[in-house]
């Protein structure tokens, strides 16, 4: 596991101070999280939903086959073909999630062929 350090000068404001204390004045960061469940849902020109864990808090989100639009909340989310966050066919995206995460995914209306969502838990 790669681990990152934030350097910490002496000099740090006060505010900032209670992140001091590592050897050296490093920060421990975790960027990455750990992996939890998968998921594939496909990606066509009806929106899917997906209840994602309660202990999720981020995912990485990878876009087989074609362009999609995607929708994340709380509640059930319906992607639209237009409007939703565009993902291009190819593209990984890692985003943070709400309490009770859903995300909803539909294929993307310049897109001509279906595809999968590649959904990868993180917590």
């Amino acid at each position: 596991m790669t681990r990152l350090f934030a350097l910490i000068p002496d000099s740090t404001p006060p505010a900032l101070a209670e992140l001091k204390g590592t050897p050296a004045g490093r920060l421990h960061i975790e960027p990455l999280g750990i992996l939890g469940l998968a998921y594939q849902v496909p990606t066509t020109t009806a929106s899917t939903n997906t209840v994602l864990s309660p202990t999720a808090s981020r995912i990485s989100l990878y876009a087989r086959g074609s362009a999609m639009r995607i929708a994340v909340g709380s509640t059930n989310q319906v992607a639209n073909a237009t409007t939703s966050h565009y993902m291009a066919a190819g593209d990984r995206l890692d985003i943070a999630l709400p309490a009770t995460p859903r995300i909803a995914v539909i294929r993307a209306a310049d897109s001509t062929v279906d595809g999968v969502a590649e959904i990868s838990e993180l917590s």
